[in-house]
């Protein structure tokens, strides 16, 4: 997945087109030799990220991580009364 920058972006950043240019260079074909037919190394990443990303969430479902952790801090944030 490429992202095209706009040229403000990229003189704010003090990032080069020429320098951009070449790294997508250089991602397209290491992509191809390694990984066949237009494919490019950010996208490889991106997408196994992306497979990361659902596995954790159908865990975190499956065991409630996220709700435990609501309620845990749920009870350290609210103040207790006093009596």
């Amino acid at each position: 997945m490429l992202r095209f920058y706009t040229e403000s972006f990229l003189e704010k950043h003090g990032i080069s087109r020429r320098f951009l240019d070449y790294f997508h260079s250089l991602d397209k074909t290491i992509g191809e030799r390694a990984l066949g037919q237009q494919q490019t190394v950010s996208g490889k990443v991106h997408a196994t990220v992306e497979q990361a990303t659902k596995q954790a969430r159908a865990v975190d479902e499956q065991r409630g991580f996220t709700k435990i952790a609501n309620d845990v801090r749920f009870y350290i944030v609210t103040p207790l009364p006093i009596l």
